[in-house]
């Protein structure tokens, strides 16, 4: 019966349970702090004293040196030497340098001597204060036919100028010698051109230096564009290689601007000297209010002005080729307002890395697949994100116009709340994200590797704020799956093995 009852049942092969499965893989998990940001962009650096996070523009002064304008003007004098012995005299020099010892770069002397003799006359004339580099005193030798004159032209190249000091001025000495009858007289004219010094020992009284004019071009990030800043400062460094007492006059004017042309910015101060010759003064000097400077957001800074160099009572080496060189840094804490559309800031691009099994699973188990993003506000300005994913740009060019992404997932969050004037962020503001990915869209990710980029855009604010090294943005995102699998059956069972 028992045997009967059997025979009439059928089975049913048995097969591996089914089940599904709901997990989640990671993708995207950042932290952008204002911190970090200001670690990528050489506009911007932090103030962690003052929680302040410093927009700045850092431009260098060209290096200028004295150059050819250690000067004095010529001298000259006239004057009857009689014949028979020698005459000494001196010629005053003009006393903006008072020279202890200095090496001629150029300049000449002009004689000129008239004979109204009825006989040849031999002279001699010496400078005794300008000597060569052996010492030896500048010395001309002319010889004068009778009723006639005769003149010499005698570059200073090179020369040594040691005068004697007279009363605080400069003077140079010479003497006259001509052979002749006692009580007859030649005409002398000494006449001393400017002369360029290319080092001088002494005294200078107020000595002008020209800064030659300096244009320079000023690269203000296009996400910074049509910012207003509220306060900026103006620091000014210059280094000096000169030793002697010295003020500076300069005069920073914006070109190119945006909007209307502000006022130059004027700057007159006593700076540092050189503590000793070969070492460097340096003097910072702070300029504030400048928001106006910074906010006609100029595309170029003219520099220009001059330097006086010495107080006529200290004496010091000065040579033409001491220089003065340094740099402006203009420096504005984040407290602005942002125009109605600013530029957006696109971070560096990243890669996605999926696994074979988790490749496999998409492309062969799946049943739906959604996106799962959230956006994290802690900055005091509204902001929207969006996701770019390709697989083939893993640069910037992921970012260029015309070129349309694999898929873009767009985020948008409000401001963060804020208190107080500049507005301070108080806590955060988020905005969750699902989408439902298509065929297609799903395919990315069973890519081998998958690059992304973020791109921000900021909205207007309503006022000023104020950004601080804290502030953040965070971005989340994740695949949401559904998959169907089953246990596999062992291979004795798939071989239709057993005993």
């Amino acid at each position: 019966l028992a045997v009967g009852f059997l025979s009439q049942c059928t089975f049913k092969t048995p097969s591996a349970p089914v089940w599904g499965v709901h997990f989640f893989i990671p993708l995207i998990n950042k932290i952008y702090t204002m911190e970090e940001l200001a670690d990528e962009n050489d506009e911007l650096t932090i103030d962690v004293g003052n929680d302040n996070v410093i927009f700045t523009i850092d431009e260098e002064i060209e290096t200028f040196q004295v150059g050819d304008n250690l000067r004095t003007g010529g001298a000259s004098q006239d004057r009857w030497v009689p014949l028979g012995g020698a005459v000494m005299d001196s010629v005053g020099m003009p006393d903006s340098i008072v020279v202890r010892e200095a090496v001629m770069q150029s300049g000449n002397v002009h004689v000129e001597i008239d004979n109204p003799n009825n006989y040849t006359v031999e002279v001699s004339v010496e400078l005794p204060d300008i000597c060569d580099t052996n010492r030896n005193p500048l010395t001309e030798s002319m010889t004068i036919p009778p009723h006639s004159n005769a003149e010499r032209n005698i570059p200073l190249d090179g020369y040594i100028f040691a005068p004697q000091d007279m009363d605080g001025q400069t003077y140079v000495r010479y003497s006259v010698q001509g052979t002749g009858t006692s009580g007859d007289q030649i005409h002398v004219s000494l006449d001393i051109s400017e002369v360029v010094y290319a080092s001088v020992t002494g005294r200078l009284n107020e000595v002008d230096v020209p800064i030659e004019s300096q244009e320079t071009e000023i690269d203000i990030p296009e996400e910074f564009e049509g910012f207003e800043i509220a306060s900026a400062e103006l620091e000014l460094t210059l280094r000096v290689g000169i030793t002697l007492p010295l003020r500076v006059y300069l005069q920073i004017e914006a070109m190119e601007t945006q909007g209307a042309r502000p006022a130059p910015i004027i700057i007159q101060e006593d700076i540092t000297p050189a503590p000793s010759r070969g070492e460097l003064g340096e003097t910072t000097i702070l300029v504030p209010d400048v928001a106006d400077f910074i906010n006609s957001q100029p595309k170029k800074i003219l520099i220009n002005g001059s330097v006086i160099v010495g107080d006529g009572t200290t004496e010091a080496t000065i040579t033409s080729e001491d220089s003065v060189n340094g740099s402006f840094l203009f420096r504005a804490p984040l407290i602005f307002a942002l125009p109605p559309s600013g530029e957006p800031t696109e971070m560096d691009v990243d890669t996605l890395d999926f696994d074979e099994d988790e490749r496999d699973l998409i492309r062969d188990n799946l049943d739906g697949l959604e996106m799962t993003a959230q956006i994290e506000n802690h900055l005091p300005v509204g902001t929207s994100a969006s996701l770019l994913f390709s697989k083939t740009r893993g640069d910037s060019t992921i970012y260029a116009a015309g070129y349309t992404p694999d898929l873009t997932i767009d985020l948008a969050v409000d401001k963060a709340p804020t208190s107080g004037d500049p507005g301070l962020v108080t806590s955060s503001e988020f905005n969750d994200l699902n989408v439902e990915l298509t065929e297609e869209e799903i395919l990315l990710f069973t890519e081998p590797e998958l690059f992304f980029g973020i791109r921000f855009n900021f909205p207007e604010t309503d006022g000023m704020v104020k950004v601080r090294p804290s502030d953040y943005i965070k971005i989340q995102a994740r695949l949401d799956a559904d998959v169907t699998t089953k246990i596999p059956e062992d291979d004795d069972e798939e071989e239709g093995g057993g005993s």
